[in-house]
């Protein structure tokens, strides 16, 4: 089968993506398109992304060369289609990489593909940086647009100052 993505595709084999993936084994095994036509149009992942999701799939391996804004793009593939193993991968090395620079857009992405694990740690790590945390450039739009997260910072942030 093929993955189309824009004007590249990707070889592939059903047995290996519904191996690790209960979203395509369901897409495979029933009368869907794609399962008609041995081709997988997902014009909503990046192609390096698909190439590292691929990767996986096929070695169990996972390497973003130090790519980070990468991984978030990997993250949302492995939510998309439910491979767990990668999702995990990809929130332990996000985790390790946070920073006052990346630590808002990054618990944005967890609280959007349901990275729990991730998205705890983002929140940790702003609480323990709440000062520089509240005047970054990207504080105000994502208290606007997931009040949910920064009422959790601020209960977070005010259960220490206790």
């Amino acid at each position: 089968m093929k993955i189309v993505i824009g004007d590249e595709e990707f070889p592939a084999h059903k047995i290996i993506l519904s191996a690790n993936s209960p979203v395509l084994t369901t897409m495979f095994s029933t009368n869907m398109r794609e399962a008609n036509e041995n081709r997988l149009v997902a014009e909503d992942i990046d192609t390096e992304a698909m190439k590292l999701f691929l990767t996986h799939l096929y070695t169990g391996t996972y390497n973003t060369k130090d790519n980070t804004e990468m991984i978030p793009e990997v993250l949302y593939g492995a939510d998309k289609y439910d491979v767990k193993t990668l999702k995990k991968l990809c929130e332990l090395q996000l985790s390790d990489r946070l920073s006052l620079e990346n630590v808002l857009k990054i618990v944005d992405k967890a609280d959007t593909y349901y990275a729990g694990a991730l998205k705890d740690c983002c929140i940790d790590f702003m609480v323990k940086n709440n000062q520089k945390i509240t005047t970054h450039a990207d504080f105000d739009p994502l208290c606007l647009a997931k009040p949910h997260l920064m009422l959790r910072f601020i209960k977070d942030v005010s259960s220490i100052s206790k």
